[in-house]
């Protein structure tokens, strides 16, 4: 099991990726924020069931766009990874 900090800095990455590439594919967000197809799907589901993200599927890919919640969402989770690096250096 992964610490904590890993988990936030994980979630960090990947909320950073959406704010930076909204309506970006499964496959694109997974490499860009450097973590594994089956990882960022369970992270994905996790979200929509939250109503942070919208997944739109057309032909074989699966889009993700982040709703108004998940936006704010994503900029406080990047805030405190930011903060928490900073505190640690």
């Amino acid at each position: 099991m992964s610490s904590p900090e890993t988990r936030i800095g994980y979630l960090a990455r990947v909320m950073k990726v959406l704010i930076e590439n909204d309506g970006i594919t499964v496959t694109n967000l997974a490499m860009l924020s450097r973590t594994n197809h089956k990882r960022c799907n369970v992270l994905l589901a996790r979200l929509e069931q939250r109503g942070f993200v919208k997944i739109r599927t057309k032909g074989k890919r699966r889009y993700v766009i982040l709703t108004e919640r998940g936006t704010t969402f994503a900029r406080r989770v990047v805030e405190v990874s930011q903060l928490q690096f900073w505190l640690c250096a």
